[in-house]
């Protein structure tokens, strides 16, 4: 008995080796591109985290501010003039106009010393000892903006927020910071008693450019005395800038800083965001004065502008230089922050 064994003929191996290399070639490309998407939907996830990130460090940083104290700088960033302080004009963000956004890329503010007030914890009382309380009694309050004022704080103690500023300055010694006027007072309240408009004739920001000594809502603190049962301090202090107009109010603030966001291009034609803080501008210093330290990388924009209501708004632009979209720019994530 003959057997008929039949073969695939050459054509049907091709055929079929045809279509595997398609198919492979197919799934090869699926699979670079499944790689592909996958690698751009992390880095906007990164990108996204970062910028949220970013937003929710700036507003702790700004919620502390003295709202009337901040203001944008005017500075070129192609020869880095932000990041040496050549600063040539500023104004109060609230005067900021909408198309001057670029020309003043610097923002700074005064800051409220949150970590003072909220004190240390005292074992022997059992209790937490706060720095300062925000609050003075005026009936106890001697003295005119001339010759100084005497004021006792109820439930402060000036030598807890000595220690703890102190600390955060890392000086081994213990300093005397009120005397060195690296803790200063600010009075808050109604018009001409801290919430004022003028805000080149209060604070001591660029001296040199407005061409006075002008630091008339600034107090410093000469002496304390913390009496311990019932707490508080008696001070003694006086004007900067005596005016014969500024008086104490029932509400302070005592500031232990100024805090700059600085701008400087980076080699990847965007910008590094440097945070300078531990200056003092009471004190004739500016931002390049004081201690600088990276904040942001890779940042494409970052615009401020204060609304009608006294609002904060900030807009924030990361980027990812390592990643180019078919378009050809880079993978960027904007974000808005609100700061009351």
């Amino acid at each position: 008995m003959r057997l008929n064994k039949k073969g695939f003929t050459l054509i049907e191996v091709l055929i079929v080796l045809i279509i595997l290399s398609l198919l492979s070639v197919l799934s090869t490309m699926a699979l670079s591109q499944m790689a592909k998407n996958y690698r751009l939907n992390r880095n906007v996830s990164i990108l996204n985290y970062q910028t949220g990130l970013a937003l929710s460090q700036l507003k702790r940083l700004l919620m502390h501010r003295v709202k009337n104290s901040v203001i944008v700088d005017k500075c070129t960033l192609n020869d880095d003039g932000c990041d040496k302080g050549n600063v040539t004009s500023f104004k109060s963000i609230a005067n900021l106009k909408e198309n001057e956004t670029l020309e003043y890329p610097v923002i700074e503010w005064l800051n409220i010393d949150k970590r003072g007030f909220l004190g240390n914890w005292n074992n022997t009382k059992n209790q937490n000892i706060y720095g300062f309380s925000y609050f003075i009694d005026l009936a106890k309050t001697i003295g005119n903006s001339t010759t100084g004022h005497t004021i006792i704080s109820p439930e402060s103690d000036f030598s807890v927020e000595n220690d703890i500023n102190n600390k955060l300055l890392k000086n081994l010694v213990l300093k005397n910071l009120f005397t060195e006027k690296k803790i200063v007072m600010l009075f808050a309240g109604s018009s001409g008693r801290g919430d004022i408009s003028s805000i080149d004739n209060s604070y001591g920001y660029f001296t040199n450019l407005t061409g006075s000594n002008n630091k008339t809502k600034i107090w410093q603190i000469n002496s304390y005395y913390v009496n311990n049962s019932p707490l508080y301090t008696q001070a003694n202090i006086s004007l900067l800038t005596p005016d014969g107009n500024t008086e104490p109010y029932e509400m302070y603030w005592l500031l232990n800083t100024a805090y700059a966001l600085v701008p400087k291009k980076n080699s990847n034609g965007l910008y590094d965001i440097y945070l300078r803080y531990f200056y003092y501008p009471w004190k004739d210093e500016t931002y390049k004065d004081g201690q600088k330290a990276l904040f942001l990388k890779n940042v494409s924009s970052f615009t401020f502008k204060m609304d009608e209501l006294g609002v904060l708004h900030l807009y924030l632009c990361l980027s990812d230089p390592s990643i180019v979209l078919k378009n050809g720019k880079i993978l960027t994530v904007c974000k808005e922050g609100v700061i009351q």
